[in-house]
């Protein structure tokens, strides 16, 4: 889908060294797909210096409503639950429409946008059973005017696993991110997880720290303090961050809620230097993209030349070798999937186990009953937050593990090929970062003073020992079932967290291996016919190949002169 449209005059941003290499790439025979879409659509926005900004979190952190805030409309559907399903992109336009694209390649455009609710929100459109792949919506919103593109993220660390899927699918597309996060809880661990990964694929980044109008004076500057360290030592660099309250902003404060000086950030270091941001994200993408050529040419100029006789023995070597690759992969999901088995019945078994002995003697050692709602949901955000951390340490050596095997597959898959077809393959893909996990969501049991008042109760009417005796059993026994009661909340949320985390990164492995391997069976597959087609058209084809090989060295020696220096990720600003 083309989303490069603005009212530009980009001629002075073009790098036609640049893009000469990005239209070699795309017209590649034998690239992957997927790949061939990220060229075209880096060479596109190139063209038009047009840059894609991503607001990026966790869900229930206001990102669907800063977009609106920016926008200055409300037009996206927002909620307290996970809410965006898929990636909604705004663009220029001089009336609203909504444009939607389908996983199977389908298009349906200029919808109204009343439809975007039952298209993009998990409510509208449960487990993206429309097969909705991305909504472009025309806005005519002064930010986009000149060359930004802003998307509308799903949450990153959302309990559905398809909503973290489409996240993660869509990084490699992000050239600058604002990372959203919440002034009531700021920075943890598995958004220091996910700002990695966007450090990894955003040219640039900045963070705005959402409902700062929740906080005093001092607490708004050591939450800010907090970020700016904990964001630093993620990313390696000084990025901007922005206080913000979204609400105030959406309400007409007329200082905005701080989005004043985001909208400035966005102004001074991203529209004012969208070509060089264009530019640094076409050069990574070019470069990916020529290894996976070099790779499969490699292999498709190794196997014709091959004698014929030996050129079936070899195609059925390779189905063996892709055949052992794809059981390593099934083993491999498999293992994770064991992993989180086992997590469940030990690391969360036990400290469910630990709650429900804890809970009972802080609630039973309060001198009021009417506390205990109190200390129920002290209980909930402590345990959740301590189970959230048994969770990643008993998910670090699984992950580790499997990155390891991954790149062990592939790495082995690319020997056997190459001993195949004798040829040396370079690396042809990278493993990618486990999917961060989810936030544990649990909150307290009742609703405030149930249990205090039944508590309550049973003293107006049970006088004496017998009257205390019962008070007593009565007190314990509703401070059991509290500590159960969270306790099965909380099992059941790290759960539901734990089961998504590894899902998703079971199918990132999964995928990245696979992708990899047919790319080689691709070209495999082209040589192969070519030696069936006979000597002649075997002749014509190994010219084409040599032209081939030249093109991609022309390639590489584009993509050396136009490589430009990495825009610092920040950018001044911020506060």
């Amino acid at each position: 889908m083309e989303v490069t449209r603005g009212r530009l005059d980009a001629a002075e941003h073009d790098d036609p060294v640049l893009l000469r290499a990005l239209g070699t790439l795309a017209r590649w025979e034998g690239l992957d797909p997927q790949r061939r879409r990220q060229v075209a659509e880096a060479a596109g926005k190139l063209r038009a210096a047009v840059v894609h900004v991503a607001i990026v979190g966790d869900f229930k952190r206001g990102k669907s409503s800063l977009v609106n805030a920016l926008v200055g409309q409300r037009l996206l559907p927002t909620g307290v639950v996970p809410v965006t399903a898929v990636p909604t992109l705004l663009r220029w336009g001089e009336e609203t429409a909504v444009t939607v694209r389908f996983l199977d390649g389908t298009a349906d455009a200029t919808l109204p946008v009343q439809a975007l609710a039952p298209l993009v929100t998990e409510a509208g459109n449960p487990g993206n059973r429309r097969g909705v792949q991305e909504v472009v919506v025309d806005c005519p919103a002064v930010l986009l005017r000149e060359g930004l593109v802003v998307v509308d993220m799903p949450g990153m660390g959302s309990l559905h696993v398809h909503n973290t899927q489409a996240a993660r699918a869509f990084l490699p597309r992000i050239d600058v991110a604002i990372a959203v996060l919440s002034a009531d809880a700021v920075l943890s661990e598995a958004e220091a997880d996910w700002l990695q990964a966007l450090d990894r694929e955003a040219v640039r980044i900045a963070v705005a720290v959402n409902k700062v109008d929740l906080l005093s004076a001092a607490e708004r500057e050591e939450a800010l303090r907090f970020v700016r360290d904990g964001v630093g030592r993620c990313v390696g660099a000084e990025v901007p961050v922005f206080p913000l309250s979204v609400r105030q902003a959406l309400d007409g404060d007329p200082a905005g809620g701080g989005l004043g000086a985001l909208r400035t950030w966005l102004r001074e270091q991203v529209q004012a230097q969208r070509g060089a941001i264009a530019r640094a994200r076409a050069a990574r993408v070019a470069s990916a993209a020529l290894a996976e050529a070099q790779a499969t040419l490699g292999v498709e100029r190794a196997a014709l030349a091959l004698p014929e006789e030996q050129i079936a023995r070899v195609r059925q070597g390779l189905e063996r070798t892709l055949a052992a690759l794809e059981d390593d992969l099934a083993q491999l999901g498999a293992f994770l999937r064991e992993r989180c088995r086992v997590t469940v019945d030990t690391e969360v078994a036990a400290a469910v186990d630990r709650l429900r002995a804890d809970l009972p003697t802080v609630l039973l050692a309060a001198e009021d009953d009417a506390q205990w709602p109190e200390l129920e949901a002290s209980a909930a955000v402590r345990w959740r937050q301590a189970m959230a951390a048994t969770l990643r340490q008993a998910l670090a050596d699984p992950a580790d593990r499997s990155r390891a095997r991954m790149e062990e597959l592939l790495g082995r898959f690319l020997r056997d090929v190459g001993d195949l077809f004798q040829v040396e393959l370079p690396p042809l893909a990278t493993v990618g970062e486990p999917v961060p996990l989810p936030e544990i969501r649990v909150e307290g049991t009742d609703e405030p003073g149930a249990v205090a008042m039944g508590v309550r109760a049973l003293r107006r009417v049970l006088p004496g020992s017998l009257g205390r005796a019962w008070r007593d059993r009565a007190r314990r026994q509703a401070a059991a079932d509290a500590a159960d009661r969270l306790g099965g909340r909380l099992r059941y949320a790290a759960t539901g967290a734990l089961a998504a985390t590894v899902a998703a990164w079971a199918e990132a492995l999964v995928d990245s291996g696979r992708s990899a391997a047919r790319a080689l069976v691709g070209a495999a597959d082209r040589a192969a016919a070519a030696l069936a087609a006979g000597a002649a058209d075997r002749v014509e084809v190994a010219r084409r190949l040599e032209e081939r090989q030249a093109e991609l060295t022309l390639v590489a020696r584009q993509l050396e002169a136009a490589t430009p220096a990495s825009p610092s990720p920040g950018g001044p600003g911020g506060s």
